[in-house]
């Protein structure tokens, strides 16, 4: 028996080396390529673009020369996000026979950029003096436009082009790749980080089913399969599997009320599917119970909690003091993620593949995140209303959970202390001033929140289904969700030493979160090959090599100010010194006491989770966004009043403590809206908005973008801007010119001005006549040439926080436009002043175009 176990390890070993192997050599493959004579895309001929509208088919007959074709890398515009359908790529001979193909999604496709093109495999041509590329485009919402090339710099061995048949007179920008696959191993042309990582996730995902094939093999006599068919006749986990269908059906029933009206198809199964769950649930809520006295679903949902009146004063208190805040426009990435999630569910198709394209927002991990907001948005499309509320309701959900944490999981507090402690996490000033902002940041707190409650309720399919939601929110969850996991693990390593050593390596792999961190690798890996790179944000995974953390490195170790910064983000923005300061206090009581730590539970969980999250952002994201933090931000404060109470057990019991919650919460009101927090002013650069000040948590100066959104106090701005268009009659003759290259706010990213409301409003596609688009562009760039043509009117603005010299920016745009009064507007948050100019006659020749 021993001798036939040895054998089949080894002959497992040896299928997995054999596997590992050819894994090795197949993401290996390369090509030493031959590019036919290089030119760059500032030399595409601009005014040379052949729109590949659906039906449109454009030919590059090109001469030959070589013996096999690997690939080509083209040019295109009018491609990127927003634009769906797919390019077709086809290798034909001279009589337009099909050698190969290639399809490409044109969402994909950065535009204006070398693209490149690969056919699955070499082509061979031998035998070929002239071949053609054809393309054309299908199922597209918008036509991208194919580039040509300026004759003196195109490719040489381009012969002629034709669109539907018809010869024009540029080539297209096309370079061709030449060559063989063969094996050129990771640093070769064209290999990437992404590449390595594709690698590393195949040879573990070789490894692993090696290991439990090996594994179940010689313990199939301790598996217990009635365990898992008992586990899921468990009355509890079968409501659980109800809520999970249930969300599926709530995100289906939506989409079908947003089509339907606008007479779009709806798929029978969609019908079938909501049918079905509806019967289920009717059968499971309605059937005859056992035992006496067990309350109905629903009664029991609604009777204990309508009673809890410390419950209802957190939710009434956290749902009026963010309704306020409602927002009606984005700017910056929050612009990009609910334009993304606006053009979703205007085309959502019911397939696996439209959800892969499209629901990873920018490529981050965002599927469950766009999910959830598309089914606000399918019930209350446009002005991101049914986003909002759909966040408002997830917020107070979370802030029930922590309330009943608060009163019987971590701490057992009265209804009181419970409601003071949790509406004072409710008011933290970055949860909930940017809580309208639409940020994957934003729900990483509800969801980890809706674990640890999951975990509290012993409620072990909704834990795996949280751990998911969480991993598919942002690549910080993956930080979130190993940190949870990584602790529970490192917890039960220390118990089953206890165990046999027989039974100790059986006993590890069937805990609970060991299984989770397994199944959790192995999706990683199985994501990290779908999409060629475990992080595929800003083109992480495309780097040529090294490590896409280089960077990071070098400026943690040559610049300490970034170290104080991130501490500053972290441990003091927005009154974070408060838990912090209380957090350290206890911890000192505790130890001057000699008391042992006061533990809690959960705090596996809790610690685990957040510590990995603060660590992560230390050491791997190098940005100083004040939303990344909202996780810890939260968290802390969550923290710290559970080890207030575990150290002074009735500290809200008398009127000093009531009196201190009650300024802490008007403190944080305030600090949302006005920078009255001392530490904050003096951590952080302060500029002044002409009506106050206003932070950035920029660690060097010279960029006014995001960083400024710390809390509400930078949506001033958008009335200001509001005020600005409206005072100038904003039409389609006019332009905003921004005086420097520093002012990156971003605040004409999907966005037309109204002209009837007299204020900017979402639209990715104004219409031109009651809904106008804002054009806009840097005065570098009307001074350099690039403009190719100028508006009558340009509309040149000043901000307060910005060192301008006015005079000599005006004398800049003097030669292009007369500059009129300067005038100046102001709401509660600041002012702003600008200029209406009208273009000269006499423009000079290089601002019309080259």
């Amino acid at each position: 028996m021993k001798n036939k176990r040895v054998f089949f390890i080894i002959l497992v070993s040896i299928i997995t080396l054999v596997c590992s192997g050819l894994c090795v050599r197949h993401y290996g493959m390369g090509v030493e390529p031959y590019y036919e004579e290089q030119f760059e895309s500032a030399e595409v001929k601009e005014d040379a673009i052949y729109w590949l509208e659906e039906g449109t088919v454009v030919d590059q007959l090109y001469r030959n020369q070589a013996s096999y074709m690997v690939g080509l890398d083209l040019y295109l515009t009018g491609t990127g996000k927003g634009c769906q359908g797919t390019l077709y790529i086809q290798l034909c001979d001279a009589d337009g026979n099909l050698l190969s193909q290639k399809r490409e999604q044109l969402e994909e496709i950065e535009p204006g950029k070398r693209y490149p093109v690969r056919f699955l495999e070499s082509v061979d041509v031998r035998g070929h003096g002239n071949l053609i590329i054809r393309l054309f485009v299908g199922e597209n919402n918008k036509a991208p436009g194919m580039i040509a090339a300026v004759e003196d710099t195109g490719v040489q061995d381009n012969i002629t082009c034709s669109v539907n048949g018809k010869q024009v007179t540029d080539n297209l920008a096309i370079s061709y790749l030449y060559g063989k696959w063969r094996y050129v191993g990771y640093r070769g042309q064209g290999k990437t980080v992404g590449d390595l990582e594709v690698l590393a996730a195949s040879l573990f995902l070789i490894m692993t089913a090696a290991f439990f094939i090996v594994f179940c093999t010689l313990n199939r006599r301790k598996i217990r399969f009635e365990n898992v068919i008992k586990f899921f006749k468990d009355n509890d986990n079968l409501k659980q599997i109800l809520a999970v269908f249930w969300f599926f059906c709530i995100f289906l029933g939506a989409s079908a009320i947003y089509k339907i009206p606008r007479g779009q198809y709806v798929p029978l199964w969609v019908y079938l599917y909501i049918i079905c769950v509806l019967a289920a649930t009717g059968a499971f809520a309605f059937r005859k119970r056992k035992g006496k006295g067990e309350k109905g679903m629903i009664k029991k949902l609604f009777s204990e909690r309508l009673q809890d009146k410390g419950l209802i004063l957190v939710v009434l208190l956290s749902t009026l003091v963010r309704i306020p805040l409602f927002l009606q426009i984005q700017v910056g990435d929050s612009a990009l993620y609910y334009g993304a999630i606006q053009d979703i569910c205007k085309n959502f198709e019911y397939s696996f593949g439209y959800i892969w394209t499209h629901f990873r927002l920018y490529s981050h991990y965002a599927i469950a995140y766009t999910f959830i907001n598309c089914i606000g948005e399918f019930l209350l499309p446009g002005k991101m209303t049914g986003v909002l509320i759909l966040t408002l309701i997830l917020m107070d959900v979370a802030l029930i959970c922590i309330y009943k944490m608060f009163r019987g999981y971590w701490l057992n507090l009265s209804q009181k202390e419970a409601a003071v402690s949790t509406m004072l996490v409710s008011l933290c000033p970055l949860f909930l001033g940017l809580f309208s902002h639409v940020s994957l940041d934003n729900l990483l707190p509800v969801f980890t929140i809706f674990l640890l409650y999951a975990e509290y309720k012993e409620k072990t399919i909704l834990k795996v289904v949280w751990l998911l939601t969480i991993l598919l929110t942002k690549e910080t969850g993956i930080v979130i969700v190993g940190g949870y996991l990584l602790a529970h693990i490192c917890a039960h390593f220390l118990k089953s030493l206890k165990q046999k050593k027989g039974e100790r390596l059986y006993c590890f792999l069937l805990n609970f979160h060991v299984m989770c961190a397994i199944g959790g690798v192995i999706f990683l890996c199985l994501f990290t090959i779908k999409q060629n790179g475990l992080f595929t944000w800003m083109g992480m995974s495309d780097k040529s090599g090294g490590s896409a953390l280089n960077g990071v490195a070098e400026k943690v170790s040559v610049f300490l100010s970034y170290f104080w910064r991130k501490f500053s983000i972290i441990f003091v923005l927005d009154f974070e010194w408060i838990p912090t300061m209380i957090i350290i206090i206890c911890l000192l009581c505790f130890w001057i006491k000699r008391r042992r730590w006061p533990s809690f539970r959960g705090q596996t969980s809790f610690l685990g989770t957040l510590g990995a999250f603060v660590l992560a952002n230390f050491y791997l994201c190098e940005y100083v966004l004040a939303r990344y933090h909202i996780f810890s931000a939260v968290m802390l404060w969550v923290l710290a009043f559970i080890l207030l109470f575990k150290t002074f057990k009735n500290c809200l019991e008398s009127l000093a403590g009531i009196a201190a919650a009650g300024v802490g919460m008007v403190l944080l009101v305030v600090q949302t809206f006005f920078f009255i927090d001392p530490l904050t002013n003096m951590a952080f650069e302060q500029f002044d908005t002409g009506k106050g000040k206003m932070i950035s948590t920029e660690m060097e100066g010279g960029n006014f973008s995001e960083t400024f959104m710390t809390n509400f106090r930078h949506t001033y701005l958008y009335g200001l801007f509001d005020a600005m268009l409206a005072d100038s009659n904003f039409d389609t003759d006019a332009i905003i010119i921004i005086a420097t290259v520093g002012d990156r706010m971003d605040f004409y990213e999907w966005t037309g001005y109204d002209k009837e409301e007299k204020r900017r409003v979402f639209c990715s596609l104004p219409d031109g006549e009651k809904v106008v688009p804002i054009s806009h562009v840097c005065l570098e760039d009307i001074v350099d040439g690039s403009m190719e043509e100028l508006p009558e009117r340009g509309i040149i603005y000043f901000m307060p926080y910005i060192d301008y010299d006015e005079q000599e920016i005006l004398k800049m745009a003097e030669p292009f436009y007369e500059a009129g009064e300067r005038r100046e507007v102001s709401n509660w948050g600041g002012t702003m002043a600008y200029y209406v100019m009208k273009r000269k006659s006499n423009t000079p020749p290089q601002a019309a175009g080259h």
